[in-house]
C-alpha cells in the first residue's frame, strides 16, 4: 500500500540531496515533495517511489545517486543507505542494506551519516 515517507525517511533523503550538484538536488527535492512510496520487501528495506503525474519510462536500469549513507540497526549492525534514480534521473528507490545476518530490525535513523 502506498504511503508518504516517514519524517525520518524524508530527512535522510533531504540530507543525501544536500550532497548533490544543484540541478540534481533541485530535481530530487521536487520529486520528494510530490511522491509516495511502496515497500518492496517485507522488512521495509527497499522503498519504491511513485511521483505524482510522472510516467516512468520502460525499465532499462537504474543508477545510484553520487552520495549514500550509513546508520545502525537496533542491534548495532551497520546499515548501508542507497538512493537510486531511473534513467531520467528521477527518484526511484531507497534501499537499506543490513550488513549482518537476518532481516532489517529497526533502523536507528538518528545515527544516519552521509557518505560521499
Amino acid at each position: 500500500m502506498a504511503r508518504k515517507l516517514s519524517a525520518e525517511e524524508e530527512q535522510v533523503v533531504r540530507q543525501l540531496a544536500n550532497g548533490l550538484a544543484e540541478a540534481e538536488r533541485q530535481q530530487l527535492l521536487a520529486d520528494l515533495a510530490d511522491c509516495t512510496v511502496v515497500p518492496a520487501t517485507e522488512d521495509g528495506a527497499r522503498l519504491q517511489f511513485t511521483i505524482s503525474g510522472y510516467q516512468r519510462p520502460p525499465y532499462h536500469g537504474q543508477h545510484s545517486y553520487t552520495v549514500g549513507g550509513s546508520m545502525e540497526d537496533a542491534d548495532g549492525t551497520a546499515i548501508g543507505v542507497n538512493l537510486y534514480a531511473d534513467e531520467n534521473h528521477r527518484i526511484l528507490e531507497l534501499e537499506l542494506i543490513r550488513w549482518g545476518d537476518g532481516p532489517l530490525l529497526k533502523p536507528n535513523w538518528s545515527s544516519f551519516r552521509v557518505q560521499y
